[in-house]
């Protein structure tokens, strides 16, 4: 018999875990009806009811438990009511107590306020006694500042005056301004009209410039500027000749240059220069002694600063240069 009432309760208490089919009916299903028995018969009524069939058990103990169900319900939607209602008047006194919080942080907000309007009309009152004996002193004050408004009304008066003298001076000095202002532009007229007689006698000039070169021009091509050319070239020439002398003889005292004689005289180099054949024949003998006086001072670098420095006519050509010119 133990064993198998541990078996029956081994077996109710696994298939009271399983889950309820939903919309299932212990009427129609047999399984679910013995769950339905197994599940809430007690322990102690196991001897009486486990010979009995299942139709007997749920005929005996079925109504009871649907009465018993229903019961419960009511018990648990009184229940929710009585909480619901409990909550509600939780809710109503926590309100009163906070607006009961409230009044008296008013109250006390209210005593507060009727100190500090005590405290201010009590200012005020001081407020009230100074600003009189203060409107006493400005009555003072005013009749002062009337008669320094009366005073300062006649120093206007006397400004306007002074005002209306300047105002009269300053339209004549702009009258005068106004006729300097037409001298000035005529002045301007006159400086443009002078302007123009400076460019055109600048024009003038230039043209006058222009002429002065072209004379310049006309002159250097005539015979008369090569003959200048050619005397002051010869004098160059024997300068630089008798300084090229003197530097070899310094240098070479044993030398002999008594053969080596310049040109005579002036004239002779102006009919050298006339007569053309022996003009250059002259030159190249020239020529021929100045290469031999420069070939004896090469070896010294005095003679040559010597023949560099020998001073020439600024602004004249030399005489090869006027020959090949010619």
């Amino acid at each position: 018999m133990v064993p198998g009432d541990d078996r029956r309760s081994a077996g109710r208490g696994a298939s009271s875990d399983a889950p309820l089919p939903e919309g299932a009916s212990a009427l129609a299903n047999h399984d679910l009806a013995r769950r339905l028995c197994q599940a809430v018969i007690l322990p102690a009524d196991h001897e009486v009811m486990k010979n009995q069939r299942v139709s007997d058990m749920l005929s005996f103990f079925y109504p009871t438990m649907i009465r018993l169900i229903y019961n419960i319900s009511e018990l648990e939607v009184g229940y929710r009511r009585f909480g619901d209602l409990r909550a509600a008047w939780k809710d109503k006194a926590m309100a009163a107590e906070v607006e009961k919080v409230v009044m008296v942080d008013q109250l006390k907000q209210s005593v507060d306020r009727e100190a500090r309007l005590e405290e201010e009309i009590s200012r005020l009152t001081e407020e009230v006694s100074r600003l009189t004996s203060a409107l006493t002193a400005s009555g003072s004050e005013l009749q002062s500042a009337c008669e320094e408004a009366k005073r300062k009304s006649r120093t206007v008066r006397r400004l306007r005056r002074e005002r209306d003298d300047y105002v009269g001076e300053l339209k004549a000095e702009r009258e005068q301004l106004r006729i300097s202002l037409g001298n000035l532009a005529k002045v301007e007229e006159n400086l443009s009209s002078a302007q123009a007689d400076a460019n055109i006698a600048r024009a003038e000039a230039e043209s006058a410039k222009e002429a002065i070169g072209r004379a310049v021009e006309d002159f250097r091509c005539s015979d008369e500027y090569r003959e200048e050319l050619l005397e002051s070239g010869f004098l160059s020439y024997r300068v630089g000749y008798e300084d090229a002398r003197e530097a070899v003889q310094s240098l070479y005292p044993e030398l002999d240059l008594s053969s080596v004689v310049p040109p005579e005289s002036e004239g002779q180099a102006a009919g050298e220069v006339a007569d053309p054949s022996s003009g250059d024949r002259t030159a190249v003998e020239e020529a021929d002694a100045d290469q031999a006086a420069e070939g004896e001072a090469a070896p010294t670098p005095d003679a040559t600063s010597a023949r560099v420095d020998t001073p020439t006519a600024p602004g004249l050509l030399p005489i090869e240069e006027a020959d090949s010119g010619e």
